[in-house]
Order: structure tokens, then C-alpha cells, then sequence
């Protein structure tokens, strides 16, 4: 889900505004909340009713996000959305480990991934569908 991040940048690239990074890091922070909620919420993982729903918004917004997520990309550049990524993911593995050794440890990562995502769902309805 999340964008490519190697190569130069485009010669279109301004220089990374403060705007756009926060867009940006709200962006990747919502593909990070996307995946993990996905791939918690399969059947094997006991998802209740209100996950399967909250599921069905998900896929409703999720390219949205991303579309979003590639268009901020580009505007920043490739080295400032590698910082992003990289300033993200130590804390995204370290919560991946909430509730080790608990069998019911999806259901655990799915309430703590629930609020930042319905607030992600929320802000994903304002931006723009990608280009048919």
C-alpha cells in the first residue's frame, strides 16, 4: 500500500512544504492503519460486527488514501518521504507487538488500530477520488 520511495525525484518536485509533509504523514500513517485493519479483520481472526463494518468503510475510502498518499508523495520528493516513513515505522512495529502471547491478540491490535482509522475514514471522505 505504501509508495515507492526510491529513484530521483521528478523534475515537477517543489521542495517539501510543511503542509504537504503533515498531508503526507497523515496519509502513510492511514495505509499503515488500512493494512494492519485488513489483515486483522480476516476470518481466522474472530472479527465482530462492528470490525466487518468499519471493514466496509475501509474499502470504500482506501484508494482515496492512497491516491492521496502518491499525489503527496511526489510533491515532497522521494528524500522527504522517506524521512516520513522512516520517522513512522519504529512506532508502528513497536505497537505491533501489543498483546504477544494473548490469544486473542487481532482482536487486541483491532481496537487499538479502530479510533485512528475512523478518524483516517472520516478525513479520507474530503479527498479526491483519483483520476478515472
Amino acid at each position: 500500500m505504501l509508495v515507492a520511495l526510491g529513484g530521483a525525484a521528478p523534475a515537477s518536485a517543489q521542495p517539501a512544504d510543511d503542509a504537504s509533509v503533515s498531508a503526507l504523514r497523515d496519509d502513510y500513517l492511514c495505509q499503515l492503519r488500512l493494512g494492519g485493519f485488513i489483515s486483522l479483520t480476516k476470518p481466522d481472526n474472530h472479527p465482530s460486527q462492528a470490525d466487518l463494518n468499519l471493514m466496509d468503510e475501509v474499502y470504500q475510502i482506501a484508494d482515496r488514501v492512497i491516491y492521496h498518499g502518491e499525489v503527496m508523495a511526489e510533491r515532497v520528493g522521494p528524500e522527504a518521504a522517506k524521512r516520513v516513513l522512516d520517522d513512522l515505522l519504529p512506532a508502528w512495529y513497536a505497537g505491533l507487538k501489543h498483546g504477544d502471547g494473548q490469544p486473542d491478540k487481532a482482536a487486541l491490535l483491532r481496537a487499538d488500530l479502530s479510533p485512528g482509522l475512523r478518524a483516517c475514514v472520516e478525513r479520507a471522505r474530503t479527498l479526491p477520488r483519483r483520476p478515472q
